[in-house]
């Protein structure tokens, strides 16, 4: 499979997801020192701890982007233990493409970044 699939190329560019919570619950920023991908994740809880709400903003290479941008609408529903687990294998499902070891850290950058924003 291509590793720009449309999907990627969709999520990476014209992402429906990219976006600022003015008044987030939390937020946390994460940066790929090998390539300079960067990802800011706002999330918005309920009243029971539920994300009900979460954009991001960055910049970098499509496959980071369109990482954030899928694990964005997954969050929704969860709470803060469920995403927790989510792991490197969840993120390489979501993205549904092969990827090479050297395009691991953009695509776990995401998750990194929302382990950051919910520690």
């Amino acid at each position: 499979m291509d590793i720009y699939s449309e999907n990627i190329i969709f999520h990476g560019t014209k992402s429906p997801n990219k976006g600022i919570i003015a008044d987030a619950d939390f937020v946390g920023y994460e940066v790929n020192t090998t390539c300079g991908d960067n990802l800011k994740f706002y999330i918005k809880t309920d009243s029971k701890g539920i994300i009900s709400d979460v954009k991001f903003e960055g910049e970098g290479c499509s496959i980071s982007q369109a990482s954030a941008s899928l694990l964005v609408e997954e969050l929704i529903g969860m709470n803060f233990k469920e995403a927790r687990e989510l792991d490197e294998k969840f993120i390489h499902e979501l993205l549904g493409v092969e990827i090479n070891p050297a395009r691991e850290k953009c695509a776990v950058l995401s998750l990194k970044t929302l382990r950051k924003s919910i520690s």
